[in-house]
């Protein structure tokens, strides 16, 4: 991921914020101690990414109080994030008073900008609030994370992302879960992403180069026949960026007579429209598609890889947000105006990197599955034929 002292800063942070489990031994099983690290660990993360500005935010606040109605797009402007905080309070102002630590505490998280809450919300830490309290535990858990300096100078916007990742994969072990069960909800995960990449924005025209596939004129549809050029359509998109190999060729003169789009090798192909709108791809060389296939060529600033990894991340999110009809359109319009988020050249390369390790991984894993019910069929075909020519003695087994 980066460097042996980013590393030794990552473990050192999660080994901290690992021991405030100590704490709470006797009153929390170990399966439970997620349930107040975890939130506890975004709340901490929040406060420092605002800090700079929460000062302009609350004079600003206090001068829009009882003037404006909607005060949230001025005060994210402020606070140069998605997201923002009115409260007075902050984690050390939290200590202050020990003995309405709990409500100083509902009171300050009540003080984020709306969508922040609501994913923090997700966590249903208010609970927590009340069983810490009622433990005499509140103020010592939250002594410890206000030691815990989680600011972006400090730690970086990827190594908040593999510290936060190596908490959730300690207390998942804890709880006896599998990959996939994590207890973290997925609107948190989010909120993290763009948190790590808030100051990063863009919008995706300015990533690159955007173009529709085609289908060749009808006087020219022999192209399509024993070319030496991939000519793909939604069905040869499969998973993890994978292309199928497609049922169809191209004749390289269609390209150079202008008659269908040059995909570029390296680039994004996502599906437009259709029922498997938004699925995404990696193209490794040079190609085409037809209408319903659109790809994205890269600019300077973002590593292709990333940019397919991303778009991959967001599919679920386009279709639910894309104009349709009776199916959902990726038009180019549409993709030209997505955001996207922009980390340094380097946090993409190893971005890219534990995705495409995670990635191999569960092709391992599919095949290994895949193999196991091949032989399992092949078994229960062998009993049948075993049962019906008399091999295998079946009788009285129903009975």
């Amino acid at each position: 991921m980066g460097t042996g002292m980013a590393d030794s800063r990552i473990n050192n942070h999660a080994g901290f914020i690992w021991s405030v489990a100590d704490l709470l031994r006797g009153d929390y099983k170990q399966s439970e101690h997620g349930k107040v690290i975890l939130p506890l660990t975004v709340l901490r993360r929040l406060d420092c990414v605002l800090e700079p500005t929460k000062p302009a935010v609350l004079a600003r606040a206090a001068k829009l109080r009882g003037h404006v109605d909607n005060v949230e797009p001025v005060l994210c402007a402020v606070a140069g994030e998605g997201f923002y905080n009115t409260s007075l309070l902050d984690f050390p102002r939290l200590l202050d008073d020990p003995s309405q630590v709990a409500g100083n505490l509902r009171a300050y998280i009540a003080g984020f900008s709306s969508g922040a809450r609501e994913v923090l919300d997700k966590f249903d830490f208010d609970t927590q609030i009340t069983r810490l309290a009622r433990a005499d535990l509140l103020y010592l858990v939250l002594s410890r994370f206000a030691e815990v300096d989680l600011h972006p100078g400090v730690v970086s916007n990827l190594e908040m992302g593999y510290l936060y990742e190596k908490l959730v994969r300690r207390f998942s072990e804890l709880s006896n879960e599998t990959a996939g069960e994590h207890f973290t909800p997925r609107e948190v995960i989010r909120l993290m992403v763009n948190l790590l990449f808030a100051t990063d924005d863009d919008i995706l025209t300015d990533a690159g180069v955007i173009k529709t596939g085609t289908t060749p004129p009808a006087d020219q549809m022999e192209r399509l026949r024993d070319g030496s050029l991939p000519w793909y359509s939604p069905g040869d998109v499969g998973d993890w960026l994978e292309l199928q190999e497609p049922s169809r060729t191209l004749d390289r003169e269609a390209v150079a007579q202008g008659w269908v789009p040059r995909f570029t090798a390296n680039s994004t192909l996502i599906v437009g429209i259709g029922a498997t709108a938004g699925s995404v791809a990696h193209l490794d060389c040079d190609g085409s598609g037809n209408q319903q296939m659109t790809c994205l060529v890269p600019g300077p600033r973002i590593l292709p890889r990333f940019l397919s990894w991303q778009l991959l991340s967001c599919t679920e999110e386009l279709r639910a947000i894309a104009p349709f009809t009776t199916l959902p359109i990726l038009n180019n319009d549409f993709l030209k105006a997505a955001s996207l988020f922009i980390p340094t050249i380097e946090e993409q390369a190893a971005i890219v990197g534990r995705l495409d390790e995670l990635a191999k991984e569960m092709r391992r894993v599919v095949q290994l599955l895949e193999r196991q019910v091949e032989l399992l069929l092949e078994h229960r075909q062998a009993l049948i034929t075993a049962a019906v020519t008399g091999e295998l003695d079946v009788a009285g087994v129903a009975a």
